[in-house]
Formats: C-alpha cells, sequence, structure tokens
C-alpha cells in the first residue's frame, strides 16, 4: 500500500514499527467495516500496541490490565473481538471500522459489558 498521502508523523511510525504496519496493512488496504447489527463480546483498548484494558461479556466491570507506558502514547487502539475497530497513530485516525455502525453508541456498549 501506498502509504504517502498519510500525514509525515504516521508514515515515520510506519518506517518505525514494520511490523504493526504489516499487521493492519490488510485494513488499509481494504478498509472493511464491522457490520451494522456487530455487537462485541469484548473490547480491547490498547496503548502503543498494549492491551491496557479489557471489557468481557460475562465478566463484571472493565479489567485493566495496565497502565500506557507513556503519558503521549504514539498510538491507540480499541479492538472488538480481536479485531482492530478503531486505530489511532499520533492523534490521526488511520483505521474506522465504526462508520457503519450507525447505533452503535460505544459508552453504552463498555457500560453493558462492563455491567455483565
Amino acid at each position: 500500500m501506498d502509504t504517502s498521502n498519510l500525514p509525515q508523523s504516521v508514515q515515520s511510525f510506519f518506517s518505525n514499527n514494520k511490523q504493526i504496519y504489516q499487521s493492519i496493512k490488510p485494513l488499509l488496504e481494504n478498509p472493511t467495516q464491522f457490520p451494522e447489527t456487530h455487537t462485541p463480546s469484548e473490547i480491547d483498548i490498547l496503548f502503543d500496541d498494549v492491551v491496557c484494558g479489557t471489557i468481557s461479556n460475562g465478566s463484571p466491570g472493565i479489567n485493566i490490565i495496565c497502565a500506557p507506558i507513556s503519558e503521549e502514547p504514539d498510538t491507540f487502539e480499541i479492538q472488538f473481538d480481536g479485531e482492530p475497530a478503531l486505530f489511532i497513530i499520533h492523534g490521526h485516525e488511520v483505521i474506522n471500522r465504526l462508520d457503519n455502525m450507525h447505533s452503535l453508541d460505544l459508552h453504552s456498549s463498555i457500560e453493558a459489558l462492563a455491567n455483565h
């Protein structure tokens, strides 16, 4: 994929983090959306490719795994059931698979999963 249309800070990040680039490259080349009715059974929150929190259907509350390594992480990611849903690098949205989910209220979904 040609990354020249991405901001310079994102291009630099990909140059220095080829493994992360390779893992999301298929979504950059073919940005599929989650179905409008998709309801994740697990939501993971990652900072700098490290899972810092997870919410699982059937488990009460948010399971805080660790604090972000940096106060200003390079990346922020939300995964639904192990798949990237939202990926932000240096404040630039690189992947957003939530656009099709018009009825998704992420706050309510997180709250509902956390209270199961």
